[in-house]
């Protein structure tokens, strides 16, 4: 029978129950690490999770005999995984890219399916809590060492090369992006709150001191935008609930902003003195060597200004280098033909050749005068200069960029650009789309899709949004199952506050990521989604809870 509500755990062994805490206290601890544990010894570590959560899957199977039970919102998300199999057959995609977009987008909702079930309760989440706290403890600790050491230690050259002037000041800590570590810190935030709202437990201070400063450090604006809606949230409860405290909120206020400040201040000053006697000689070579390993260097013509043809090679559509890969180009007034427009080299970096040609001409001549081996020290120098100014970013500049009328164009690495070219393929494949591992899903990045070359988007091209991808390569079919999938999920636990957050959250934080391709943030989803929070007996009996 299938249900809307929530429905009463299932009598499952004791083991495996227990095997389905210590895997969801496991996962706390490995997602957050799962990408340098692979870089350091094979990549083959990634799949763990899914590996193990497919083992519980079929313990539990068999020992409920196969009596599954099913709500609305697994039937809505069955038929989109349907419909995407048909749109790839449709458009004579390999099924194996179906099967691998399918792995990347369910394998977490597989694990909620089956612990569901298992009556998880209060206590249960308390822990589940602690361990995501006890974890924030290395990772800020290695963001201390990530800034005082301007990301010379802690990353490859590959990675490093990957991180944009603009982002250098962020912290990536081990998920190797800042926004990925920024919704990993919003989601514990509120958990520990909710938690303080709704339990006897009551997070330390120095736990949310801890919290608040790499969250500040991530520069993330998408996760302290959610983060200050959930708060709004949880406060208009507390006050509701008269369970606010004012003095205590105060002077907890007062405690976490006092250490925020000490660590930012000190590692700043520490990452200037580092920078100043090591890391600006390290910084150079490393970038370089990373260009030289580069997954996403793209070939392309070019002309000198003396009109020569070469063939180079592109670096995200931006960063200019030689055909060896080693050096930067230093023959400014190059014009480089990319897939997505023309940029001609200036001294400032690669600028679009019709924003170059509509300056003054006594303008185009300085951006692009000088010798050769004089203007390649300067764009070497611009990526010292870049992390000397990233010492002192603050978020707040994150927050002033907004005004930016750039942000709000459709250009090519933007979430814009991804809707923008969405819309052009969903007028060419109204119903069905293109088929997964065609549009900027985690499956298009293990091939080159022939869509690619249609509709001229950049290789490696990732769709940082979850709905552009989701209408792109299923259509519109797919993407009214996929909507209706979210929301019958939200309806199911509308009366569960902290349920129904975490779920805008993701709806939310979708519109800047592919969301449930982000582990962390799918595991966190759907792991706080298996809970059994609302019945006050959960708290004597491990969270059996029964409608």
């Amino acid at each position: 029978m299938t249900h809307f509500r929530p429905q009463p755990p299932q009598e499952v062994a004791r083991p495996l129950k227990q095997a389905g805490l210590i895997l969801l206290l496991f996962l706390c601890v490995f997602i957050p690490f799962r990408q340098p544990l692979a870089d350091l010894t094979f990549s083959g570590v990634k799949a763990v999770p899914d590996v193990l959560i497919l083992c519980l899957a079929a313990w539990y199977v068999v020992s409920v005999r196969f009596r599954l039970r099913f709500q609305w919102n697994d039937l809505l998300f069955l038929a989109f995984e349907g419909t995407a199999l048909v749109s790839c057959l449709v458009n004579h995609i390999p099924v194996a890219l179906w099967v691998y977009e399918t792995r990347s987008i369910g394998i977490y909702y597989i694990l909620y399916f089956v612990i569901r079930n298992f009556g998880y309760g209060r206590r249960e989440l308390i822990l589940f809590t602690k361990t995501l706290q006890g974890v924030s403890l290395p990772l800020l600790a290695l963001v201390l060492v990530e800034k005082i050491t301007s990301k010379t230690v802690l990353f490859s050259p590959l990675v490093l090369a990957t991180i944009g002037n603009t982002n250098l000041g962020r912290a990536y800590s081990m998920f190797y992006n800042p926004n990925t570590y920024g919704l990993f810190l919003t989601f514990t935030i509120l958990l520990s709150l909710w938690l303080a709202l709704r339990t006897d437990y009551k997070t330390p201070v120095w736990i949310y001191a801890v919290l608040a400063t790499s969250l500040y450090m991530t520069q993330s604006r998408s996760s302290i935008l959610i983060l200050a809606a959930g708060l709004a949230v949880l406060l208009v409860c507390a006050v509701r609930e008269k369970k606010l405290n004012v003095r205590r909120l105060a002077l907890s206020g007062a405690v976490i902003a006092a250490a925020a400040v000490v660590v930012l201040l000190g590692s700043t000053w520490g990452a200037k003195q580092y920078f100043t006697r090591v890391a600006q000689y390290q910084l150079v070579d490393r970038v370089k060597e990373g260009y030289s390993e580069a997954q996403y260097i793209v070939e392309v013509p070019y002309i000198t200004p003396d009109g020569v043809e070469h063939t180079g090679y592109v670096y995200h559509d931006i960063t200019y280098i030689d055909k060896e890969c080693t050096t930067t180009l230093n023959e400014y007034g190059s014009i480089v033909y990319t897939r997505s427009t023309a940029y001609i080299l200036t001294k400032n970096g690669g600028m679009k050749l019709e924003e170059y040609q509509a300056l003054p001409a006594a303008e185009q001549a300085d951006l692009v005068a000088g010798s050769g081996a004089r203007l390649d020290e300067n764009r070497t120098n611009e990526i010292i200069d870049a992390m000397r100014g990233s010492l002192d970013s603050k978020t707040g500049d994150r927050f002033d960029d907004l005004k930016d009328s750039a942000m709000y164009t459709a250009d090519f690495n933007g979430r814009l650009y991804s809707l923008q070219y969405a819309l052009k393929v969903i007028h060419d494949y109204p119903i069905l789309g293109t088929g997964f591992g065609t549009f900027g899903s985690a499956a298009s990045t293990t091939w080159k899709p022939p869509t690619y070359g249609v509709y001229v988007l950049r290789e490696n091209f990732y769709a940082d949004n979850q709905y552009a991808c989701v209408l792109a390569e299923t259509g519109i079919l797919g993407f009214v199952l996929f909507l209706a999938f979210l929301l019958c999920t939200l309806w199911t636990y509308r009366k569960d506050l902290l349920k129904g957050m975490a779920c805008v959250m993701i709806g939310w934080f979708g519109l800047f990521y592919n969301i449930l391709e982000v582990q962390i943030g799918a595991f966190l989803l759907w792991s706080v989604l298996s809970f059994v929070l609302t019945a006050p007996a959960a708290e004597d009996d491990g969270g059996a809870a029964h409608d």
